[in-house]
């Protein structure tokens, strides 16, 4: 087995090398336990534009509290993104199943030859109204049009 090149850090290592660095941490209780719960290396990644790699310093100024607040706003902006996301996801999977389910065979989507093309389509144009779309089932042997299933 091939020894592992790097020291391993402890926390309060870690802690050491941010300060020597030029990084200003203001409370070292606060910061170990920031370490402990979000861990050195993920905080790390929020500091790369503020650090110079070739005086190995961050830039005057930068401390771990903004590097832990940009943290938490990319935290928050993710969670909040998954939601929608998730959100759509649930809509399209079970708009998919609508539609397959319209060929009244419950076990279509197991007969790859039966490939649907889906289009969705801006409803406002009809009804004025906004939804998230019609779909219309698309024939896949003919590639046309045959009716609207999710009016």
């Amino acid at each position: 087995m091939t020894p592992y090149p790097k020291q391993i850090l402890t926390v309060d290592e870690l802690l050491k090398t941010y300060a020597d660095a030029g990084m200003e941490i203001s409370d070292c209780t606060v910061a170990r336990d920031i370490l402990l719960e979000i861990g050195y290396y993920r905080l790390r990644g929020y500091s790369f534009h503020l650090y110079n790699h070739d005086t190995k310093q961050y830039k005057p100024g930068t401390s771990l509290e903004y590097i832990l607040s940009l943290y938490r706003f990319d935290s928050e902006l993710r969670n909040l993104i998954f939601s929608m996301t998730g959100e759509i996801e649930v809509t399209l999977r079970t708009r998919f199943c609508d539609v397959l389910l319209q060929s009244g065979d419950p076990l279509i989507y197991l007969d790859a030859a039966a490939c649907i093309l889906l289009y969705i389509h801006n409803p406002e144009k009809e009804t004025g109204h906004s939804k998230i779309g019609y779909v219309d089932l698309m024939d896949s042997y003919h590639c046309s049009p045959t009716k609207y299933v999710c009016p």
